[in-house]
């Protein structure tokens, strides 16, 4: 397990400028950008291995978890001059806001591996998996308001969703090992569901996928340097529910 907090600032200040082709100056630009940010972390991975009385018969359960906070409070302030052909000021853009994001991951990954030998060469391999994972993700930007203060949000700069993720999937393998020679067939079903949600607009919207992964591959080492591999992989994916 391990963890970390990290902590950021940073400032930049950008100008520049274009001329035509006389020389005389198009456009110029002036720009200073500044971000605070707070980023704080967790992984976490643990492993169970069990050797069962017949041997070659094992069982394995392995979990992975991770968790992100970040927070991030920021300002843009730019102004955009342009001119005509005969140098004249045209046109004045700025833009003075704040930016204030803030974002949520976390999962879990677990799978459970079971092994039968057949004989002391060939064993059956049989796998399930779960993947549970959320992403919280707000972001925001503010102009001033006739005070001076961030209060008036910008809705096409500003959103918040949120995704989820939950994938089922299990495999069933035939492995074949010897000195020269490696073969493993097998395919593997899976189930995923996306879920997507703006806090916004009060939406919600989910979709369905059936996968399934049919595998064959093979491994040949004539000599110690030398090795062959062919492999053949397909995915499948079928949508079956929307909503």
């Amino acid at each position: 397990m391990k963890g970390a907090n990290t902590i950021k600032n940073a400032s930049a200040d950008y100008n520049g400028a274009t001329v035509w082709e006389n020389g005389i100056q198009s456009n110029y630009t002036n720009r200073q950008t500044s971000l605070n940010e707070n980023d704080k972390q967790v992984i976490a991975n643990l492993s169970y291995r069990k050797k069962l009385a017949k041997k070659g018969r094992t069982i394995s359960i392995l979990t992975d978890i991770n968790f992100n906070d970040k927070a991030q409070n920021g300002t843009l302030v730019a102004q955009n001059n342009y001119y005509n052909t005969a140098g004249t000021l045209s046109k004045i853009d700025s833009i003075d806001q704040t930016k204030i994001n803030k974002q949520t991951t976390s999962s879990i990954s677990t799978s459970i591996v079971y092994t039968e030998p057949l004989s002391e060469k060939s064993f059956l391999i049989y796998k399930y998996g779960l993947n549970v994972a959320t992403n919280d993700a707000e972001r925001n930007s503010f102009n001033k308001n006739g005070l001076g203060q961030y209060v008036n949000r910008v809705d096409s700069l500003s959103n918040n969703f949120v995704f989820n993720t939950l994938n089922n999937n299990g495999s069933f393998n035939y492995r074949y090992v010897a000195k020269k020679f490696n073969f493993v067939a097998g395919t593997g079903v899976g189930v995923v569901k996306y879920g997507l949600k703006d806090i916004a607009k009060n939406s919600d919207k989910s979709i369905y996928y059936k996968n399934i992964l049919p595998t064959i591959a093979l491994t040949y080492k004539p000599k110690q340097q030398r090795r062959i591999n062919i492999s053949y992989k397909n995915f499948l994916n079928y949508q079956f529910k929307r909503s």
